[in-house]
């Protein structure tokens, strides 16, 4: 179902921003988020952390409910590991910004907008997202 593409793409998207900002001593980024983003922009409030307890607010509907609690589950509870490299490892310059002197706050929710719940599934129909993360986003 297409709620569950989209919830399951902005799990893993989130699973890809956390991995990417959330600093490891002496450890580099050693794969892409999944699915690929077409475009990545920083901005300069920092990186910012994920709570473990992340919830999702929405219209409510039973499949992007069930798909978020899928989704969620699959990113906390899987070790996915690469089975082979795709290219190589790249290089991404650090983050851009200013030195904190407070710990960035946790994201807790993420917020879903559904055009149209009723909408059929159709091959070729754009099913893009966008995620957003400002220095405001709790």
């Amino acid at each position: 179902m297409r709620f569950t593409k989209v919830s399951a793409a902005i799990m893993a998207t989130l699973a890809g921003v956390d991995a990417l900002t959330t600093p490891q001593p002496g450890s580099a980024v050693k794969v892409n988020p999944l699915p690929v983003p077409s475009s990545i922009a920083w901005g300069t409030s920092g990186p910012k952390r994920v709570a473990g307890g992340l919830v999702v607010r929405s219209t409510y509907n039973q499949a992007v409910n069930d798909a978020w609690n899928r989704a969620f589950q699959a990113i906390t509870e899987l070790k996915w590991v690469p089975a082979t490299w795709e290219a190589p490892i790249p290089e991404f310059e650090k983050f851009p910004g200013t030195k904190r002197t407070t710990p960035s706050p946790l994201i807790i929710e993420v917020s879903i907008e559904i055009d149209d719940y009723n909408a059929d599934l159709q091959h070729g129909v754009d099913e893009s997202y966008t995620l957003d993360i400002s220095e405001k986003s709790q």
